[in-house]
């Protein structure tokens, strides 16, 4: 699953990338492949040729104390700030800014859309900077007592989990990393589906998978970032970076070296 490419781009007979990863070059054209569905730029070109399946992309750039934000997929999402949700240009993992997220009453909602319901293949990745350990919160998802599709958590143990119910209560299945997710660092954290294999993973590897036929919940709660919203509470507490949902098609585990393109 790790260089998974998408059938419409792994196509030989279209000559896209070259030789056959059995013939002479095949395997460094296969790696450009993955770069390029990443959204990676690729010969000094930023473009996502998988950008119409975004449903969320959101880079976090403003000025510092900004509490306004742009979700650049082609959905356009209004996102809404609540308590002390705020840009800071003091600390991001791609410059000029990110989101600061104080632990106590901080967190972004967008409303409920087709978008965020993942039944199908999808891939969602964030990067995350966690100023203190050894809670659980939420760093996105549409969870809500009765009313859970999916979540993309930290849990007590500092491991970044996705989690998925079936029926809006109970949890169906939980993938959790290995990596322990400190405080004081940067993480890339990514999950989703490819089939009936869920996975997820760390810094571009994977780190958990499980084949398993499940059909999500399809919540009608607003997708919540760095908080579960309907209480609120399980707060994140420390700074959130791009983030990026694709429905439609999995991308595949890299490392991002970039903002997300917006286009």
């Amino acid at each position: 699953m790790a260089e998974f490419i998408s059938s419409d781009y792994r196509r030989r007979d279209s000559g896209l990338y070259g030789p056959s990863r059995h013939e002479p070059g095949g395997r460094l054209c296969e790696l450009l492949a993955v770069n390029q569905l990443n959204g990676f730029n690729v010969g000094g070109r930023a473009r996502d040729p998988l950008y119409s399946y975004t449903t969320l992309i959101v880079n976090w750039v403003g000025a510092n104390n900004q509490t306004t934000f742009t979700d650049n997929s082609p959905l356009g999402h209004a996102l809404t700030a609540h308590g002390d949700a705020k840009l800071t240009t003091a600390n991001y993992k791609f410059s000029p800014s990110a989101l600061a997220c104080n632990g106590t009453d901080a967190y972004v909602t967008a409303a409920d859309h087709a978008g965020f319901y993942l039944p199908v293949d999808h891939h969602v990745g964030y990067w995350v900077y966690r100023a203190a350990t050894g809670t659980q919160h939420r760093t996105i998802g549409q969870v809500a007592s009765g009313n859970t599709g999916w979540i993309g958590s930290i849990s007590a143990a500092d491991k970044a989990q996705y989690r998925v119910s079936s029926d809006g209560s109970a949890i169906a299945m939980t993938l959790t990393s290995t990596t322990t997710i400190a405080s004081g660092a940067w993480y890339w954290i990514e999950f989703g589906r490819q089939g009936n294999d869920w996975s997820l993973g760390v810094n571009g590897v994977q780190e958990a998978t499980t084949n398993l036929s499940l059909t999500p919940f399809n919540s009608t709660q607003p997708l919540g970032i760095a908080a579960q919203p309907d209480v609120p509470t399980l707060f994140h507490n420390g700074v959130l970076g791009p983030m990026r949902i694709t429905k439609g098609v999995w991308r595949g585990f890299s490392l991002p070296t970039a903002m997300f393109p917006t286009s």
